[in-house]
């Protein structure tokens, strides 16, 4: 399982669980437990990407670094 980057990418935004819950509709429980590592929906995803201004595949820890892009070939 990876790790998701969501406490990280929070912080570096400068919210706190709550703010972001109120942003997303996502409950403060949840986004305490999707940091942790549980696994999150699609649509929490894109939630989270919208509000934190990141993509899903940086969210995810799939690339290291927020202007990573996927390069095939």
């Amino acid at each position: 399982m990876v790790k998701n980057k969501l406490k990280e990418i929070r912080e570096k935004r400068n919210l706190s669980q709550n703010q972001l819950a109120k942003i997303t509709g996502i409950d403060q429980s949840q986004i305490s437990r999707f940091q942790k590592g549980r696994e999150m929906r699609e649509s929490d995803i894109r939630k989270f990407c919208e509000a934190l201004e990141c993509r899903a595949d940086y969210l995810l820890g799939l690339v290291d670094d927020e202007e990573e892009t996927n390069k095939t070939g």
